[in-house]
C-alpha cells in the first residue's frame, strides 16, 4: 500500500487509516471524520464514532444496533461489566425520546435498584401481556423470597406488604406486614363471580383462639346510612353462639352448648327461656302454636288467636292426645313447686272429671267447698235428674220457696 502526506494530513492507502492534522480527527476506513476517531463500516456508508465532548464520553453510530458480543470459544457467555470507582457503583441510565426520564439500573452496597426518574409517570413491567412475570422460579428446597412493596403514607409510619409462597406454611400464600387490608371491590372465595362485598362458595371458618370471643366474630358495623344499628354474630369461651346487638349493648339471643335459646338472657336454663318481655304469635295456617311432638301434642292453638276467639277458632289443650295414660290430668295451680297441699286449684281428669278444691275427682264436677250460685241449677231435660242418690243423701236442705 501507499503511505501518503498531503501537507499536515496522513494518509494510508487513502481512506484505510486518515488523521486530519487540522482537527487531530482519526478515520479508520473513511477520510472525513466527523469526530475525533471514527471507525467506517465495511463498505464506508456507515460509522461509529468514539469522543469526549469536554463533559462526557460518547460513542455514537449512524446506522444500527451496538451489539456486543464475544467471539471466544464455541459457546461462550458475554459479560458486560459497568464500574464505578473507589465507593461508587457502576450504573446504567436508559433514558426517554427527550431525555427528559429515564430508567435506571444500579447496585448499592448490599441491594439491586431498578428505578425511574420523577419524570417518568411509572414503571411498567412487560407492557404488553403477551407472557407472565415470574419471580422465584428457579427456587429450590427451602428458599421462599417475598416481594416487599413499601408505603409511606402522611402521618403514618413506613410500612410493607410481604406477598411469598410457602413462606408461613407450606401450600399457602401469605400476605403480611400490615394489619389492614383495603379491596375495592366483591371478593370472591371458592368463585369467579362474587356477588357481595364478601363472597364464600364453601365452608367458612372464623376463629381467634387469643381473644375473649375465641371461636367466631362476624359485626355488621353501624354506618352513617341505613343499617345505622351494628350486629354481631360470635362465639364465646364457653361457646355460646350469640346474636349481638351491639349498638344496643346487650345479646338479643344466646344458645348454649346444651341447645338452650335464651332471650333476654344470658344463661338460658331451659330449651327455650324468655327474660321479660311479651310473646306473641300470628299464622294463617291451622295450626298456629304446637307444643309437643309431632303426633302426641301437649297443647295446640288453633287459628289466629290475638285477644279474643273469633269465628271458627278452637283453643285445644291435650293432656293425654295418643290416649295411652290413665293418670294424665290437667292442672290449674299456684305454686309449680307443689301439686299438693292445696296448690292445685282445678283439675280436669283423662276421663273428662273436673275437681275444685280437689286433686281427685270422682264425678263429673267434685267441689271441695262451698258452691255459690247466682241463677238456677237445671237438668238437661223435665222429670230426668235426681238431687242426690239412693246412696248419696243430702244431709240438710235449706230451700227459702218450693214451687
Amino acid at each position: 500500500g501507499q503511505v501518503i502526506v498531503t501537507g499536515s494530513d496522513f494518509l494510508v492507502d487513502t481512506d484505510t487509516l486518515y488523521v486530519d492534522s487540522t482537527t487531530s480527527r482519526v478515520g479508520i476506513g473513511l477520510n472525513d471524520p466527523a469526530q475525533k476517531f471514527e471507525i467506517g463500516s465495511n463498505d464506508g456508508t456507515d460509522r461509529i464514532s468514539i469522543y469526549h465532548d469536554n463533559t462526557n464520553a460518547n460513542i455514537k453510530w449512524n446506522d444500527g444496533t451496538l451489539r456486543f458480543q464475544t467471539d471466544e470459544g464455541t459457546n461462550t457467555t458475554t459479560s458486560v461489566e459497568i464500574r464505578g470507582k473507589g465507593s461508587s457503583g457502576g450504573q446504567l441510565n436508559v433514558y426517554n425520546p427527550t431525555a427528559s426520564g429515564s430508567i435506571i439500573f444500579f447496585p448499592s452496597l448490599t441491594l439491586g435498584h431498578l428505578r425511574v426518574s420523577s419524570a417518568l409517570s411509572e414503571l411498567a413491567l412487560q407492557n404488553i401481556a403477551i407472557v407472565p412475570i415470574t419471580m422465584f422460579r428457579s427456587a429450590t428446597n427451602n428458599e421462599t423470597q417475598e416481594l416487599q412493596i413499601y408505603g409511606f403514607r402522611d402521618g403514618d409510619s413506613k410500612r410493607s406488604l410481604q406477598i411469598g409462597v410457602g413462606v408461613d406454611a407450606a401450600d399457602t400464600a401469605s400476605f403480611d406486614g400490615v394489619s389492614n387490608y383495603y379491596f375495592d371491590g366483591n371478593v370472591g372465595i371458592g368463585t369467579t363471580s362474587p356477588h357481595q362485598l364478601l363472597d364464600v362458595d364453601g365452608i367458612a371458618q372464623f376463629h381467634q383462639p387469643a381473644a375473649a370471643d375465641a371461636g367466631m366474630f362476624i359485626s355488621q358495623g353501624a354506618t352513617s346510612v341505613s343499617p345505622t344499628r351494628e350486629w354481631q354474630l360470635k362465639l364465646n369461651t364457653a361457646n355460646d353462639f350469640i346474636i349481638r346487638d351491639n349498638s344496643g349493648g346487650a345479646n338479643r339471643i344466646v344458645i348454649d352448648t346444651t341447645g338452650d335459646v335464651g332471650i333476654g338472657t344470658d344463661s338460658p336454663s331451659q330449651l327455650l327461656h324468655i327474660n321479660e318481655g311479651n310473646i306473641r304469635w300470628e299464622g294463617n295456617g291451622t295450626e298456629t302454636l304446637w307444643f309437643g311432638n309431632s303426633q302426641n301434642a301437649g297443647l295446640v292453638i288453633r287459628a289466629n288467636i290475638v285477644t279474643t276467639l273469633n269465628s271458627g277458632t278452637t283453643l285445644r289443650y291435650n293432656i293425654d292426645s295418643d290416649d295411652s295414660s290413665t293418670t294424665a290430668k290437667h292442672i290449674f295451680g299456684k305454686d309449680q313447686n307443689d301439686d299438693g297441699a292445696g296448690n292445685e286449684l282445678m283439675v280436669i281428669q283423662e276421663n273428662g272429671n273436673v275437681g275444685i278444691g280437689t286433686t281427685s275427682p270422682g264425678q263429673k264436677l267434685s267441689v271441695n267447698g262451698v258452691i255459690e250460685s247466682f241463677g238456677a241449677i237445671l237438668p238437661d231435660a223435665d222429670s230426668t235428674r235426681n238431687l242426690g242418690s239412693s246412696s248419696r243423701f243430702w244431709s240438710n236442705l235449706f230451700i227459702d220457696n218450693i214451687v
